[in-house]
């Protein structure tokens, strides 16, 4: 049996400046003509939450990554500089980019082949990203708060690589 995909997901309260975690999809689907679309507000009301889905994918700590993460690759895994990714979906699947975006424009790159998935045999596990991340925060925490985690992730690493 291959692996089935969780429909998992969390929610930003704005008002409340706080996350929502874990909402699941519990509707039955049964009754529903293929092709039919069902908008988020027939499971419970959401006007003014920010809903961000669970990608499948899990963090160096075993963290779940949801879209609106914020991801550190860091240079020991990669052999590049350490680099923050915003995780997003974007035209049919989830995918990295550059965090933060810059204000001169709208653009941003979308990485796309970040993680192993072609030619998966059946029964396994989903495709897990080919570089491990550290979620280092959300797009609705300040930007200091991202920075400082990210601060302190390197000089845990230091200080673990010194006693090796």
């Amino acid at each position: 049996m291959s692996a089935q995909r969780l429909f998992k997901f969390r929610a930003w309260d704005p008002e409340a400046r706080s996350m929502q975690e874990e909402w699941f999809l519990s509707q039955s689907f049964s009754d529903m003509v293929p092709g039919e679309q069902v908008e988020l507000d027939h499971f419970t009301p959401t006007g003014h939450l920010h809903v961000m889905q669970f990608t499948g994918f899990y963090d160096r700590q075993g963290q779940e990554i949801y879209e609106g993460d914020i991801l550190l690759s860091r240079e020991s895994d990669t052999g590049l500089e350490d680099e923050l990714f915003e995780m997003t979906y974007d035209l049919g699947s989830f995918c990295l980019t550059d965090y933060p975006r810059s204000d001169a424009s709208d653009a941003y790159v979308c990485y796309r082949n970040w993680y192993h998935g072609a030619g998966q045999v059946k029964g396994e596990e989903l495709p897990q990203p080919a570089c491990a991340f550290d979620i280092v925060g959300h797009i609705y925490e300040p930007l200091e708060r991202i920075e400082q985690r990210v601060l302190s992730l390197n000089e845990a690493a230091r200080q673990e690589n010194a006693l090796d």
